[in-house]
Order: structure tokens, then sequence, then C-alpha cells
């Protein structure tokens, strides 16, 4: 059809439309504001086509529902709010599902999202497509049922796909913002005529501070101390030979910075990643004096040192005293830190390879063999432990350890245990010795006393004074010798014939040796006073003896005055518990406290205070056994206090 067919008032309206597309287009050229650019349209369309209504649909994420983003002819308060389903019968409905134009002339009783005021009787829609994919739909209504036309489907396509181009641009603009956002790093962009395109929030916190305009500006103009530097010959090298370039370097005044540096080049210029690297390398040149001062002081100990990387798989420094002692130079070492662990004695290699695994970790703490080239074993006490020094992602960058070499000590331990192995099974022995001369004793013993007894009975009338006085004597002696082997067998036997031990409450214990005791007590108007005992682990039989001897000392040496005793508890900062058993009677010299508690010792005559001599050297083997030790404070006349250790009950549990 020409023109001269086309009446005008068509004519005309379709040069309006092409006005109506052509000024949009400019308007979206010339604008950042989308908002403003969808407003624009749908009020151009709605008077282009005379319709009583247009909107701008932008269809939301779950794909069930769509936004009026724009729009005129609608109530107050919908625009930029109103959200609704978009049936598929609707006109916006069909368009999504086709993706081309759709006109309904009869659209009187289907369903629209978002309603207006008046009813709808004609509608017809376009898409709005972002590369390729549906973004929404621009929709005209009519409250008069009306037919459209091609051209009328055509103009409306024309403005929807001048609304997508625009915000295709917005939405890649606003993309890149994004990645440029998402940098961690600080960021900036040059043209190639060396002029900022681009700066982050990062680069401007870093080399802006003063918060000034550089994009625009060029960079030599901005930062002249670079020309000097390394940055220029870096930045110049990406962009003329198009290679990526990383360095460091150090900015002076004003920024007083190090800066480590990654530059991209392009087509259309560079892109520049840096960040502030001045406390890494203030710890690097602190680390190498410390190093220096470290290797200074290490020439001259004679312990090895050495100084390996955080996976102890390089040694960084080892003093001359490692030849010394692996018999190796440190030659051997540096070109082959595996030396190091292979003369390690194959019995202890693998403990301390799981060691040096654990390093930086852990500290490292061990004794092991090594062998040397001369066939040699020394024995080495290791210590590793992590330097003060971090690399630019926080991980520690060296392992200092030390080596002492302990042989000499470690053949002493070898020798103080064989020592004392060999006084162990001396003691065994003894122990036997005594067990069994003590039990064969015994029987002579009893024969003895027995055939003296038949001797007083039989010629007791042909005896004058002195034959029953040396016959008294005989007797008495033998009765204190039974006493004395039957304690030395008691003594004998602490070790070998006890009881595990138990919990025990030493309350029931002295109230079970007041009890034996009683008639003793009664007779010499004793008094015994006693706090609160705890229960103990121990072993009640032994502990009952410990008790008898202490309180039977304790009446045997009161004086002249009635005896009064005192038996009270405590417990040790270590958790052990103390048990006194004190009295006011005629005391020890302290020169002697040492001497009570050996076997037989006696301070004083049998005539004067009998007894065998072994009850407190019995006590003191029963409170070894426990765990525990007993000694004596005393004063002459001023009494005794005697005190011995036990361990608390939970050791029993």
């Amino acid at each position: 059809m020409d023109r001269s067919t086309v009446p005008d008032g068509a004519l005309r309206r379709r040069l309006r439309q092409q006005e109506t597309v052509a000024d949009l287009s400019r308007r979206a050229l010339g604008t950042d504001d989308v908002d403003e650019l969808l407003s624009a349209a749908v009020s151009a369309v709605a008077d282009c086509l005379d319709a009583d209504a247009c909107g701008v649909f932008e269809r939301r994420a779950d794909d069930r529902s769509v936004l009026l983003r724009a729009g005129v002819g609608w109530p107050d308060g919908v625009v930029g709010e109103a959200t609704a389903s978009a049936p598929p019968a609707s006109t916006v409905g069909r368009v999504l599902a086709a993706g081309e134009p759709v006109a309904l002339e009869d659209a009187t009783g289907v369903d629209m999202p978002v309603s207006r005021a008046a009813n709808t009787a004609s509608t017809l829609g376009a898409p709005i497509s972002i590369d390729g994919e549906p973004w929404g739909v621009l929709e005209l209504r009519t409250t008069a049922p009306r037919p459209f036309a091609d051209c009328d489907a055509a103009f409306l396509a024309d403005v929807a796909d001048v609304l997508g181009s625009a915000l295709s641009h917005h939405h890649a603009e606003a993309e890149l913002e994004e990645v440029y956002g998402r940098i961690s790093d600080a960021f900036f962009a040059l043209d190639r005529e060396w002029r900022f395109t681009y700066l982050n929030d990062r680069a401007h916190e870093l080399i802006n501070p003063e918060g000034e305009r550089l994009v625009g500006a060029t960079i030599w103009d901005e930062f002249p101390a670079a020309i000097s530097r390394k940055f220029k010959a870096e930045y110049e090298h990406a962009m003329y030979e198009q290679e990526s370039v990383t360095f460091e370097e150090y900015y002076p005044d004003p920024l007083d910075t190090w800066f480590e540096v990654s530059a991209y080049p392009s087509e259309t210029g560079l892109s520049v990643y840096f960040q502030d690297v001045t406390e890494r390398k203030e710890m690097e040149q602190e680390l190498r004096q410390s190093e220096a001062r470290f290797r200074m002081l290490a020439e001259e100990i004679d312990e090895v040192v050495w100084m390996a990387t955080a996976d102890a798989t390089e040694f960084v420094y080892v003093n001359p005293a490692f030849e010394d002692i692996w018999g190796m130079d440190t030659t051997t070492l540096y070109e082959e830190p595996l030396a190091f662990v292979d003369a390690i004695h194959p019995a202890d290699r693998e403990r301390v390879r799981a060691a040096f695994r654990a390093l930086p970790e852990e500290p490292y703490d061990e004794e092991f063999r090594i062998v040397r080239p001369d066939g040699e074993i020394r024995w080495v006490h290791a210590r590793g432990t992590q330097a003060a020094a971090e690399d630019v992602d926080g991980e520690m960058v060296r392992v200092i350890g030390v080596g002492e070499d302990i042989t000499e000590h470690k053949r002493r331990e070898e020798r103080l245990e064989e020592l004392v192995g060999e006084l162990e099974a001396s003691n065994e022995r003894l122990e036997q010795f005594a067990y069994a001369a003590s039990h064969d004793l015994q029987e002579p013993l009893r024969m003895v006393s027995s055939y003296l007894q038949l001797v007083e009975d039989r010629y007791a009338d042909d005896l004058d004074a002195d034959g029953e006085e040396f016959i008294d004597y005989a007797v008495d002696g033998a009765d204190r010798m039974r006493e004395m082997i039957q304690g030395l067998l008691e003594y004998s036997r602490v070790g070998s014939n006890g009881d595990p031990l138990e919990r025990v409450d030493l309350n029931e214990v002295l109230d079970a040796v007041e009890q034996d005791l009683r008639v003793r007590i009664a007779e010499t108007d004793a008094e015994i006073e006693a706090a609160p005992l705890p229960t103990v682990a121990g072993d009640e039989n032994q502990l009952r003896q410990v008790f008898q001897n202490l309180v039977e000392n304790a009446i045997e040496y009161s004086g002249d005055a009635a005896p009064a005793i005192r038996i009270s508890a405590s417990r040790t900062d270590a958790g052990r518990w103390e048990i006194t058993v004190s009295d006011e009677g005629i005391g020890i010299d302290p020169a002697a406290t040492e001497r009570v508690f050996q076997v037989f010792e006696r301070l004083h005559t049998i005539g004067e205070h009998p007894g065998t001599g072994i009850g407190l050297a019995l006590c003191e083997r029963i409170v070894e056994r426990h765990g525990g030790e007993i000694w004596v404070e005393s004063e002459p006349g001023e009494g005794a206090a005697f005190t011995f250790t036990l361990p608390p009950a939970a050791a029993a549990d």
C-alpha cells in the first residue's frame, strides 16, 4: 500500500507513533533513571493510542506474579506497590507465555492482574525482554470495546524493545558495579591514556583518603612519585606488551605504604588490583633482624639450635653444635633435610616424626637416641616451638628448635635404675631372710622357755634364791626375745602381707584401738581427746597398728601425770591428710627424733620403760607403704607430737 492509499488520519497516527519511539530511544540513551523512562513510556503510549490506562508489569522471581512497576490511569497507591498473580487467560499471562504481542478486543470477564476503578473492555500487550529472557509486559487497557490495528501492536512492540534495551544496559552496569563491589582487594581501572575510569571503595581508602575526584584524572598527574618507582615501568610493560605483571613496591609520602600489585592488560586499558602489605613487610624486616640476632647468639652455645620452615621440611639455619653432637656437617643437613631424621635410632624414629608433624600447632619436646656415622649412640633432648613471625596469610613461617646432648644424664639414669633394681631385689631378699629367720628362731626359743619352765617346776625345792632369780631372768629374756622376733616378723611382712588399700574411716579405727586398750586406759586414767577424723585410702589392720602403737607410747611415756592425748587431722595443699597424735609426756631430745624410728632403737632402759624397740619402726614402715611419711616434733619435758600422712579416700576409688 502506497502513501496515497493511506488515510491522512492513520498516516498522522503512524508518524506520531514513530516520533514517540524515537523520542523514547533518545531518552533511554540520555538517562540513568530507569523508573523515569518507564513512566515516560506508559504516558506516551496511553496518549498515542488513546488508552484509559497503560502500565509496565515486571515479572517477579517466582514466575507466578507481577509488579505494576510504572503506569497511568490506575488508582492512587497502586503503581510501584501492587503485586498480583498473572492469570494465564489475562493479556499479561498470554504475553509472558507467547513471548509476542497479544490483543484481547473483548476482555470482559477476564481476570486481569491489578484491577482498575473502571472495567476493562479491550487490552493490548507486548513483551519486554532482557537478553532474550522475558522481563515483563507493556500493556494498555480501554474501558470501551475497541479493535487494534497491526500498526498499534507494532508500535507497542517497538516501545517494549526500547525499554528492554534500556533495561539491559542498566542491568549490565549494575552487574559490573556488583562485580567491582565484590572485589575484596583495592581495584582501579585505567584507559589507554592512563586515566582513571573506576576505583572501588577499598582503592579510595588506600590511595585517596581525602576523597578527591580521580575518575578522568591521569594517574601520573595524581601520583607523581609513581613515575620514579617501579609502578610506571611495570604498568607500561603490562599495557604495551599485553602481559600481566605482579610486583611489590613502596610508595613514599604521603601514602608511606608498601603495596602488592597485580596489573592485567586489555585492549581498552589496564585493570589493577592491589593491597596494603606494609605490616607484612615490616614483620619480614623484623624477622630478618631477629634471625640475625638469633644466629649470633646461637653460634656461641653448646646446644644444637635450628630454624626450619613451618612444615619442618627445610632447614633455614643450624648452628655449629650440630656437627659435634650428630657427627655430620651442617651442609649435609641443608642439602638433605631428612638426614636429621634418618640419624635417629630406628626404635625412636616414628615417635619423633609424629612430633615433628605436629609442629607448629603443638610444641615439640622429645628425648631420643641418634646413631652417629661412627656408630656411637647418643641421647638428645630436643624442644621445638613456633617463632613469632607470620606470612601474609597469617601462617607461621618459622619453627625454632633446641637440642641438648643428654647422653651422660641418661647413662646416670640407667645406672640409677639398675641400682634401684638391685636395691629392691636386695630388700626383697632381706625381707625374705628376716621372715625366715624370725620364723625359724621362734621354735628353739619356745623350747628354751619350755625347759626353763620345767626346771623351775621340777627343781623349785632344790633351788636357792639365786637359782630362782637366774631362772626368772632367763624366762624374762626368752619372753622379750619372743616379742622382738614377733615384732621383726610383723615388720618384714608389712609390704608382702598387707591388704589392698580401701576406704577406711579413721574414727572407727580409733574406736577399735580404744576398746583394745580399755584396761590400760583405765589403769592410768588416760584421757584421749580426738577431733573428727577423715576417711582415707588404707589398709585398716595396718592403720590400727599405727594408732595402737602411738597411743600406747603416749600412755607409756606420759611421766608422773595422767596421760593426756590429743588426736587431730588437717588437709595439706597437696590433698593428703595429716594425722597428729600428741601428748604432754616426758618428750624426746630433738637430736634423737630420727633414731626413734629405727628397728630395735631404744632411748630408755627396759627397766624404765618396757618394749621391743620396734613399734615406731613398724609405724614408719606402714605409713611408707601408704605412700606417706611420719615424723615427730618434741622437746624434753614438753611432750611429743607424732604426725603421719595418708592418701585421701578418692585414691581407693
